[in-house]
């Protein structure tokens, strides 16, 4: 009689039952256990392109963006047509700032799944990031299309338009975010910011004004309304909403702003 022990199918079920425990622990944010887990699934089949994915993802969750590199590297070494270890590994490299690799990487996970709606929304954002702002614009379209409800495009092809200086379209889109009841500081932060440079800062302060209400530490949005008091001629409200970004810049470390902040209120009085 034939013996109906087989080593191997044992080994690929035990592979795939720490997989799934993997999966499950990911869901609930246990990053480090999962990686665990997914170790474990690849010491029994090393062939397992779902696990190297699926570790890599658990590591750009730990913002280990180059381990994750390598895993999705890995995955796609196995499966040459998984469009989502070509999508995550052009998230992670735009994680680093790396915004030109991961166009070609979020292109071949739509190359490969044509409606890969995610794909489309992270290529138009690494594309803001480079300035190819027209082309981001038609990724950020083709994303609300797939998904009308889509709000981080919305608000990201609002700021593509501002660059463009296509104000009424970007407040149009700003308004939709602000519809959705969605990222609401920065979507009235920016629709401010468009109507200012439209020429109507009275308008744009009563959308920074908001902006503050809802986020009272918000230095973007007081760099912004103090600009459009010094618009309206009003100085000194101007230069005591600069100093307040100032101040919240410098608590923030951020010295790229505050370098801007510092431009603005130089420029008072000259």
């Amino acid at each position: 009689m034939q013996n109906a022990h087989n080593p191997l199918v044992e080994e690929v079920v035990s592979a795939e039952a720490h997989l799934h425990k993997g999966n499950t622990l990911f869901d609930q944010g246990s990053y480090e256990t999962a990686i665990s887990e997914y170790d474990e699934a690849l010491e029994l089949n090393s062939n397992l392109a779902e696990a190297y994915h699926n570790r890599g993802r658990a590591k750009g969750s730990l913002k280990r963006h180059f381990d994750a590199i390598s895993d999705f590297d890995k995955a796609i070494q196995i499966n040459p047509e998984f469009a989502k270890a070509y999508c995550n590994r052009g998230i992670a490299k735009a994680a680093l700032g790396h915004f030109g690799d991961a166009i070609p990487d979020f292109s071949e996970a739509i190359r490969i799944d044509p409606n890969f709606q995610i794909a489309y929304n992270y290529r138009g954002r690494a594309k803001n990031q480079i300035k190819d702002y027209g082309s981001a614009i038609s990724d950020f379209d083709e994303a609300i299309r797939m998904d009308s409800e889509c709000a981080s495009a919305y608000g990201n092809r609002g700021i593509a338009k501002l660059n463009l200086e296509r104000y009424f379209d970007a407040i149009s889109d700003f308004d939709e975010l602000i519809r959705m009841g969605t990222y609401l500081p920065i979507s009235y932060c920016n629709r401010g910011i468009a109507k200012r440079d439209l020429g109507h800062p009275e308008d744009a302060i009563s959308d920074f004004d908001e902006a503050i209400r809802i986020d009272s530490e918000y230095t973007s949005a007081y760099y912004n309304r103090g600009k459009a008091q010094i618009m309206l001629e009003r100085t000194m409200e101007g230069e005591q909403d600069l100093q307040k970004a100032l101040n919240l810049a410098e608590n923030a470390g951020n010295g790229r702003f505050k370098n801007h902040i510092l431009e603005e209120l130089s420029k008072i009085g000259k």
